[in-house]
């Protein structure tokens, strides 16, 4: 039984193997083709729930470590990058709100580096992609 067993599984072992052969020319393809794949395994992540953020008190308890330090009338530069920040404009713009109702002159630069092929016009585009325009957040963007 055993015996008989081993010989069903040779014979469609090589079945398969006669299936898939490759032209005679190329040396070594039966070496190629007799070694067994690797074992899989099914993996799953389990990512942990975070509660939802309040950005506008977010931003502006952060705004109340630096206020005395800005004076009405200042240019305010305001990097915006490009790496997985989630809901990156709604956070431009409670930030470019937070400076102009103390008296700023706001705008946004692009702060990225190679992203948007590292030229002002492709960085403001991508940064459009994000929602972050001078419409969108309300503020001038200039390039870097």
């Amino acid at each position: 039984m055993i015996l008989r067993c081993a010989q069903v599984r040779l014979a469609k072992r090589t079945g398969q193997e006669k299936a898939r052969a490759w032209p005679s020319a190329f040396v070594g393809w039966r070496q190629l083709m007799s070694h067994d794949f690797p074992t899989m395994l099914a993996v799953q992540q389990r990512f942990e729930f975070t509660p939802p953020v309040d950005f506008k008190s977010a931003v502006s308890s952060g705004f109340e470590l630096i206020k005395p330090r800005l004076q009405p009338g200042m240019s305010v530069a305001v990097g915006v990058g490009s790496r997985g920040i989630s809901n990156l404009s709604e956070i431009v713009s409670l930030v470019i709100a937070e400076l102009k109702k103390t008296g700023m002159k706001p705008f946004i630069i692009p702060a990225m580096g190679s992203h948007g092929g590292a030229t002002p016009e492709g960085q403001l585009e991508l940064l459009a992609g994000y929602g972050v325009t001078r419409h969108g957040s309300a503020g001038v963007c200039r390039r870097g």
